[in-house]
């Protein structure tokens, strides 16, 4: 059975993630205030995406007790690490990383 984004925005509600709604094929928020409309509440979410084939967008630090770094593939501008190595030299200065899902 197919399950909605909608659906899925619940499910992530439901695992303690604040979600919110982001323009359809983008990354874009679709509220006003981004994520700071995010919520859990599971009435909001139902009323988040109606029915809109929104993206789901998920708060992350303290709000959700989700944390994210993105390390890059290619070189940033001025050089330094990237990807594998970049992520190699995190673990060697902070050891290694928690189990995630």
């Amino acid at each position: 059975m197919f399950e909605s984004l909608g659906d899925y925005a619940l499910k992530y509600a439901r695992h303690g993630w604040a979600v919110h709604a982001l323009l359809p094929r983008e990354k874009r928020p679709a509220t006003v205030h981004g994520c700071k409309d995010a919520s859990t509440d599971e009435d909001t979410v139902r009323a988040m995406w109606g029915n809109q084939p929104y993206n789901i967008g998920v708060a992350t630090g303290t709000v959700s007790g989700i944390f994210v770094f993105d390390v890059v593939g290619s070189p940033p501008t001025g050089g330094g690490l990237t990807g594998p190595d970049a992520l190699a030299e995190l673990v060697a200065e902070h050891g290694q990383l928690p189990a995630t899902m």
